[in-house]
């Protein structure tokens, strides 16, 4: 979640899908917030259970703001 803040508040010099959507009209830095569903100390596992979540929680595009799956 830091690099999509990092990206948000560093727009146009870090293009992305989140950048671009809390940089548009209606939207700012503000609106940015997240939430905990999960807590995995291993990386890869970690990858895994984010990929998981954003199967289940449709959010790869063009339903979402993922653009690549992690794994």
């Amino acid at each position: 979640m830091n690099s999509h803040n990092f990206d948000v508040k560093h727009y146009p010099n870090t293009i992305t899908t989140v950048a671009e959507h809390f940089n548009s009209k209606g939207y700012s830095v503000i609106d940015f917030s997240f939430m905990a569903i999960d807590k995995i100390n291993n990386t890869w596992k970690r990858l895994l259970k984010e990929t998981e979540w954003m199967y289940k929680l449709n959010t790869v595009l063009p339903d979402g703001m993922n653009t690549k799956l992690l794994y």
